[in-house]
């Protein structure tokens, strides 16, 4: 029992918050044998100018599943006047170069995202096996690894998808998209999403 208390512990230790910022100008995270860096804006990823201090990365998990938590303050994820646009993308790795990543999720909970009117969000990511974002990496169905979350103002939601692999892999290359439509009025966005 003490094993297992100290190995908890020291995972909660390596939970900090990086900025978004931080990590697009160099800043990395890490969680038992995953890295995650080589954190990039696209050309045109940001044309709302998102303040990307206002997004904090975090680890959570544990060495099974290790995951990264979004959390936008300061209605960094938020509009009022029509929406916003905002894509990112990153590199996972194992510290050992072993082919141990053999899955990816996303989620977004049902308290963190809300509607002041009509509108809705996407948060989409596809999965590659390189750097250049041209060589997807398959799902176990030998599909391109694609995931949606998605809610409107009118209820439809999809706050959940998990997608396996169909082979292990050394490194992957996130590539993460966030919508927000809305009609202008007040206050939409998303809080927080993994």
């Amino acid at each position: 029992m003490a094993v297992f208390i100290g190995i908890f512990t020291l995972g909660v230790q390596q939970a900090k918050a990086t900025s978004l910022l931080a990590l697009t100008q160099g800043a990395t995270l890490s969680i038992f044998d995953k890295q995650f860096d080589r954190w990039a804006i696209p050309l045109n990823g940001n044309d709302n100018n998102v303040d990307l201090r206002d997004i904090d990365v975090t680890t959570f998990g544990d060495a099974l599943n290790p995951g990264l938590s979004y959390v936008a303050s300061n209605d960094a994820l938020s509009s009022d006047t029509g929406g916003l646009f905002l894509e990112f993308q990153f590199r996972v790795s194992t510290n050992s170069g072993a082919s141990l990543i053999k899955d990816n999720s996303l989620e977004v909970g049902v308290n963190d995202f809300f509607f002041g009117g009509d509108g809705f969000f996407t948060i989409d990511e596809d999965v590659f096996k390189d750097d250049q974002f041209s060589s997807p990496v398959l799902d176990e169905f030998g599909g391109d690894v694609f995931k949606q979350v998605a809610a409107d103002s009118t209820g439809n939601n999809l706050l959940f998808q998990n997608v396996n692999f169909l082979s292990q892999q050394s490194e992957i290359f996130v590539d993460t998209r966030i919508l927000l439509e809305l009609a202008p009025g007040p206050l939409s966005g998303i809080t927080q999403f993994e």
